[in-house]
């Protein structure tokens, strides 16, 4: 793959690499018709092109199942107020996002978010 270099010297961002849209979230605490507290997800960007590439995975065994989980890298171009208590949505995967890195360079092009898909029951695998 060619890197494009600015003519600043910088490397350049392709846009062809950001071909996922994802949806950026984040927790709102209310409470419900009895007082009870209730998280609720709200959207804070809708549309954001995407690099999402897998970053690792690994087994446990945990109260006598085996368990896995999938750590994921979403690269998103960087954009104020993204923090690790957000959640990342693509199509039906839920993504947690357990940190935000901005890039080596200036640290204002892209955010690296790494992030663990949520199991199918809705909870931290």
């Amino acid at each position: 793959m060619p890197v494009l270099l600015r003519p600043s010297g910088r490397i350049a961002i392709q846009a062809g690499r950001f071909r996922h849209r994802v949806t950026l979230q984040s927790r709102t605490t209310g409470r419900d018709s009895t007082g009870g507290i209730v998280d609720t997800w709200t959207d804070y960007l809708t549309g954001v092109p995407a690099v999402i590439e897998p970053a690792s995975g690994r087994e446990y065994f945990i109260a006598k199942q085996i368990a896995s989980t999938m750590d994921t890298s979403i690269t998103i171009r960087w954009r104020p107020g993204i923090v690790e208590t957000m959640r990342v949505l693509h199509g039906a995967d839920v993504y947690d996002i357990n940190s935000v890195l901005p890039d080596s360079d200036s640290g204002r092009e892209t955010l690296s978010l790494i992030c663990t898909k949520r199991g199918a029951e809705g909870f931290r695998s």
